[in-house]
Parts: C-alpha cells; sequence; structure tokens
C-alpha cells in the first residue's frame, strides 16, 4: 500500500501483540489496509480511527477450538516509546488519476497520522489549506484515512487542526505536551510554529494531539465542511 510502510505496521503489531497468533496480526493488518474508497474519506477516517484507538477486533480459534474474538493493538497509546516514529519529506501518493508530493508526513507505526504543509514566510499558511490541502483530500484521499492532526506553517506561524476542521478551527498550539502546561515550558516565549513542530515531533506530545482530534471528530459527527474558507 503506497501510502503506508508496510513493514513498519508489521512489526509494530508483532511488538504489541507478542501472545497473538500470526493468523490474528495478518486479519488485523488485512482489516486495516483494506479498500476504503467507496466510503466519504470523514466516514473512512472514523471508522479506522476507532480502530487505532480500540484495536481490532479479529476471530481466533481458542485452546478449545471455538472462534473467540480477540483485539490487536495497532498503537500503544500508553507508553509511547514503545510505538515507531518517521517523518517523511516530500512523500509521493499516487491516486486513480494524479500524484502529488505532500511536505512532510509523520508515520505512527508506519501509519500516516500526520499531515503538515509547509510555506515560504510571504506564503499565507490559509492557502495551504485552501489551495494544496483541500486538492489532496481530492486527489489523494487515501492519505488521510488514517490522519489524526494537520498542521500548516509558513515559517513564521503555524495551525494544528483535525481531517474535518474549517480553516476557523486551526489554533495555535501554545503548549508542547499538556493542556494544563504552562504556556512555553520548556522555552522562552517560543513562537507557535517552534510549539508546533515539538507537539507533533515528540512522541507524548504526538499521541495527545491525535486522541484530541479523534475526539473532536467523533464529537462533530461524520459532515465535513466544505473545503477549509468554512
Amino acid at each position: 500500500m503506497q501510502h503506508v510502510l508496510p513493514r513498519r505496521l508489521r512489526e509494530a503489531l508483532e511488538a504489541l501483540d507478542p501472545t497473538l497468533p500470526p493468523d490474528a496480526l495478518d486479519a488485523a493488518h488485512d482489516a486495516l489496509l483494506r479498500d476504503r474508497s467507496a466510503m466519504s474519506l470523514p466516514r473512512a477516517n472514523q471508522d479506522l480511527y476507532a480502530r487505532l484507538r480500540d484495536g481490532v477486533a479479529v476471530a481466533v480459534k481458542g485452546a478449545d477450538g471455538e472462534a473467540e474474538t480477540v483485539r490487536v493493538r495497532v498503537i500503544d497509546w500508553d507508553t509511547p516509546g514503545r510505538n515507531s516514529y518517521v517523518a517523511v519529506r516530500e512523500f509521493e501518493v499516487r491516486g486513480d488519476l494524479y500524484a502529488r508530493r505532500a511536505d512532510m508526513v509523520g508515520f505512527v507505526n508506519g501509519l500516516p497520522l500526520v499531515f503538515m504543509e509547509l510555506k515560504s514566510p510571504e506564503v499565507p499558511r490559509r492557502a495551504a489549506c485552501d489551495d494544496n490541502f483541500t486538492d489532496y483530500k481530492s486527489t489523494i484521499p487515501r492519505l488521510f484515512f488514517f490522519n489524526g492532526l494537520v498542521v500548516f506553517a509558513n515559517g513564521q506561524d503555524a495551525r494544528m487542526g483535525a481531517l474535518t476542521s474549517a480553516w476557523e478551527h486551526f489554533k495555535p498550539r501554545k503548549r508542547v505536551a499538556r493542556e494544563d502546561e504552562p504556556p512555553g515550558a520548556g522555552a522562552r516565549h517560543p513562537a507557535p510554529r517552534d510549539v508546533c513542530a515539538r507537539a507533533a515531533a515528540r512522541p507524548r506530545g504526538e499521541l495527545h494531539a491525535l486522541r484530541r482530534g479523534g475526539r473532536r471528530r467523533g464529537e462533530g459527527g461524520g459532515a465535513e465542511p466544505p473545503g477549509c474558507s468554512g
């Protein structure tokens, strides 16, 4: 699957679920990567977020030979250091008709959970949303099936939001790790772009942001605003 890193995904499943048989890991792997192109992008995203949050339910044979349901963990939310993190610049994805290069994609256990669109300082951040992001969701939607965090930056400022957020809901992040953390903790008056970058790059901060984004998707339902203009 071009939009994921399959080797890292398989390695993560094996590391997080060492007691489960290979058949269970195979079934979870297939369930995560099955074709969802017939679904709307918000629906596919919600479906996969539930599996990342709760684990993938698969059927296996128990000791008595009867089928039983187990859950295969995909991400360790409580111990972030057990997960695999990779950031790829100029990540190319081919859609049905077009190919696009995302400025930066952050992978957790081989899955593209973070999308970053980076602009020159003279280019407004909103252009990254209205132009690039809107185009990518249309031409390479599979890149966003797993997405939990979107970042727009132009060298001066940065905004973070969720896949279905309208532009006005993309906000600067003032804290790196926790909501109760004092603004600027660990640095003297850091720029919003630096806080966003640090939050997205450090494991615990990244997973915290992904969890919050997932809750907001669930609260907001499946409807997606028409583009980012709101």
